[in-house]
């Protein structure tokens, strides 16, 4: 069986539903479905249920606000993919090597569907929005905040080139991966643990592409997409460690950068044997 999924969107209900944008032009392979599901909402739900108990000392609250987290999930993609959906169709007519995810056909059904779409989508996260808040989270305004923030600023960055976008990408991030679990927990130390967790890294692999021309990035150890990836999360697990000694943190909040270390560490060599094995099967 083919691990290749579609690469093109194949009905126009795509563009209206959460997530199905971004699985159907970003998540192209299975293997990447399994990737985005173990740095995105697997490590935020681990943070967050470990950071939870540090703040309550009660395991059973951090569960009952999970319904709230995964809510918040959806709310953000339903934004965020309309940044995609602008990039797609738009911002790719600008560029000189532009990554194709839509044909011409498919592009110009998106701007025609385009005020429908926005219109369902928008009225879509309204909707979750009124159903997080019948749950009365502690964070509303701190995540409302930070979807305000991926309206404002993914269409300027879909509008500029430049190292202007690094910063950019990294708020963006900040809001994706951040935003939901502050819905539950509006602390600024969870912040900065979550930013060390992803952003962070992410920031630095972004900044250290070569189009954006900045040299010293490009020759910082972390930035190295194989073994930058596990130095960087096995020196963040210590000094972390070391700041919940200094701070009075629970030290099993420092299982979310293990989690990382593991899996940066493993999957590089776990995907190879993998194909190894794919090849020799293809071969007989």
């Amino acid at each position: 069986m083919s691990n290749t999924r579609s690469a093109n969107p194949p009905h126009p209900w795509v563009y209206y539903c959460p997530f199905a944008y971004f699985l159907s032009s970003r998540l192209v392979t299975y293997d990447k479905v399994i990737s985005w599901l173990c740095i995105y909402p697997l490590p935020i739900l681990l943070g967050y249920l470990l950071f939870s108990v540090n703040s309550t000392g009660n395991i059973t609250e951090g569960v009952a606000g999970i319904e709230s987290l995964l809510l918040a999930f959806a709310a953000t993609y339903c934004l965020y993919e309309l940044g995609y959906l602008q990039n797609d169709t738009v911002t790719v007519d600008h560029e000189d090597n532009p990554t194709l995810r839509l044909n011409r056909g498919e592009k110009d059904r998106v701007k025609q569907l385009w005020v429908s779409i926005l219109a369902t989508r928008v009225s879509t996260c309204l909707a979750i929005l009124m159903t997080i808040y019948q749950l009365n989270p502690a964070g509303a305004l701190a995540y409302v905040l930070s979807l305000l923030t991926i309206v404002v600023v993914f269409p300027v960055y879909n509008l500029t080139r430049g190292k202007i976008n690094v910063p950019l990408h990294f708020i963006l991030v900040c809001c994706r991966f951040c935003g939901p679990a502050l819905l539950i927990i509006p602390d600024a130390t969870f912040f900065i643990y979550l930013v060390l967790a992803f952003p962070l890294i992410n920031l630095i692999e972004r900044g250290a592409e070569g189009r954006y021309g900045i040299v010293w990035l490009q020759k910082f150890i972390f930035s190295n997409r194989a073994s930058g990836r596990y130095w960087y999360y096995l020196l963040v697990t210590l000094l972390w460690a070391a700041s919940c000694f200094i701070f009075d943190i629970d030290l099993q909040t420092t299982w979310l950068f293990i989690y990382f270390f593991l899996y940066r560490f493993l999957s590089p060599i776990l995907m190879a044997r993998l194909y190894s094995a794919k090849r020799t099967s293809s071969s007989r």
